[in-house]
């Protein structure tokens, strides 16, 4: 899955929803059983809570360490 968005007039407005609605359906039509997907903040709790309904566990973490020079 990769990553997507919207024009900020297009926000708020349910299209991701749909996008992911449609997105699940052909996976399901097609008899795909498994998606990784792009990158998501551990704050971002809105794309995070997308995979709530769907069995999941963490297949890569990144983490950024800053470092004073």
């Amino acid at each position: 899955m990769y990553l997507n968005g919207f024009f900020s007039d297009w926000q708020e407005k349910g299209g991701v929803s749909i996008f992911y609605s449609e997105i699940n359906k052909s996976c399901i039509r097609l008899g795909i059983k498994t998606a990784i997907s792009n990158p998501q903040l551990l704050s971002n709790t809105d794309a995070i809570s997308i995979w709530d309904n769907y069995e999941k566990e963490p297949y890569l973490r990144r983490r950024c360490y800053l470092k004073e020079l």
